[in-house]
């Protein structure tokens, strides 16, 4: 499969991490996907492609090659990232750098304040990616976050999870791009921690969201 991954900012710090040390917990992870799958690591700092880059060196077997480049989205101000003309610039060394088997570390960067979880989609969306993982520091999407009927969504449709309200600073975005992959492709979408990328790419982790789902299915108990 071709798998883009979302890494976002809250997935790599935990506790007292420096940027080394979340950029080598990130490799560990992510480095059991690199040989079945065609890997693209997408991520918005600078210094986390440096890192991410050198720690992924050492965890994935020697014969798997690591290119690390920018992705720049082009977009008109004040159109959304999916309606309005866009380039993606960088596309085609992508491209080419899979289908030579290298596992490509891609900084993200776009014109004006484009958010990065729908710059990651957008990216999916333009690679016919198979899969896109949104990781980060909670365990799976949660309906009525924060209460005591708090329960998490363990699969659900594009349209049953747009139709629900996620904090604007941390889920909504993320499912906003999940479901706008989804609905673009036909391909699964799957947002959760760090620590559950591979079972989240068998669907066993997280909050999985796909066409063939029966509306919103949530974890009782």
């Amino acid at each position: 499969m071709r798998v883009v991954v979302a890494l976002g900012g809250s997935a790599l710090h935990r506790g007292k991490d420096d940027e080394r040390a979340a950029a080598s917990r990130a490799a560990r992870v992510l480095a059991p996907l690199a040989r079945p799958h065609e890997l693209i690591v997408a991520h918005g700092s600078p210094l986390r492609s440096e890192l991410l880059h050198q720690e992924l060196a050492k965890e994935v077997p020697r014969d798997v090659r690591l290119a690390t480049l920018l992705a720049l989205i082009d977009v008109t101000p004040g159109d959304t990232i999916f309606e309005a003309p866009r380039r993606l610039l960088g596309l085609e060394a992508i491209e080419t750098l899979l289908e030579a088997g290298f596992v490509v570390v891609c900084r993200l960067g776009g014109a004006g304040a484009i958010d990065r979880d729908l710059e990651a989609a957008l990216l999916a969306i333009e690679l016919s990616a198979d899969a896109l993982l949104s990781l980060t520091d909670v365990d799976a999407v949660y309906a009525d976050w924060r209460t005591p009927q708090q329960r998490a969504i363990r699969r659900a449709t594009p349209t049953a999870l747009a139709a629900r309200e996620f904090p604007e600073q941390s889920m909504a975005p993320k499912v906003r791009a999940a479901c706008a992959f989804v609905q673009q492709t036909g391909g699964t979408a799957a947002i959760g921690s760090l620590a559950d990328a591979e079972a989240l790419l068998l669907h066993e982790a997280g909050t999985v969201v796909s066409l063939d789902g029966r509306g919103l299915e949530v974890v009782h108990g």
